[in-house]
């Protein structure tokens, strides 16, 4: 009887564990199944920016909020929405003469502090500089060779508006927000921490407002222009 019971216990045993192998494979082949689907997913989905463009094409294939009036960007297509942004062909033409002779650089009128380089800048980034570091006064958060002081600053905007309900939500004052980096600002449009302002000219407008700093039409085009060389 002894020898029977043995016999019954290992039958359970061997049951058992075959139990447990069978339960094994089979969620091994349910995480398989989920692993290939992942990739396959993944396979399809079209990179963000295309592996085989040079770095200033990559530069232009960006999300962005734009104006049709402004003669100064060229046509670049837009990988997510089929929207088109305008940007210089002149610029790009610029750039891509620029990696053929292996002088390519995200900013190449700009010197190894940050700055200007005289030689190189047009005389409205000459002008925007000065305006940069003077009047405007950007200088004062955005300092080179990043053009950020990393600290938290309260522009009070509220100033200008009354608290009131947009798409939901009520907007009212911002508080304290960081300074963002200037450095390829043209590149990473919409701006300010929310994406408000859809463009540098935008921008700008906005500071001289928060900033009563009085520029004039010329003043502000050449400040835009300086900012588009950072």
């Amino acid at each position: 009887m002894f020898a029977a019971a043995i016999k019954v216990m290992l039958a359970a045993i061997a049951y058992l564990l075959l139990y447990m192998i069978v339960v094994g494979m089979f969620c091994g082949l349910i995480v398989m199944l989920i692993l290939s689907k992942r990739l396959r997913r993944k396979a399809k989905k079209p990179d963000r920016i295309d592996r085989h463009l040079t770095s200033h094409e990559r530069a232009e294939r960006v999300t962005v909020g734009w104006r049709e009036d402004d003669p100064s960007l060229g046509r670049v297509e837009e990988l997510s929405g089929g929207r088109t942004h305008e940007r210089s062909d002149k610029s790009r033409e610029a750039g891509r003469n620029g990696e053929a002779n292996g002088t390519a650089s995200p900013a190449p009128k700009l010197g190894v502090t940050g700055k200007l380089n005289p030689a190189t800048a047009s005389e409205s980034e000459k002008r925007g500089e000065s305006l940069f570091l003077g009047k405007a006064p950007c200088v004062a958060c955005h300092q080179a060779p990043y053009y950020t002081d990393n600290l938290m600053h309260n522009l009070k905007a509220e100033r200008f508006y009354k608290p009131r309900v947009i798409r939901g939500a009520m907007a009212g004052a911002d508080g304290p927000i960081k300074t963002f980096p200037l450095r390829g600002i043209k590149e990473s449009p919409p701006y300010l921490h929310d994406g408000r302002l859809l463009t540098l000219e935008d921008t700008v407008e906005f500071f001289n407002l928060i900033l009563d700093t009085k520029l004039t039409p010329p003043e502000k085009t050449d400040l835009v222009d300086f900012l588009r060389a950072l």
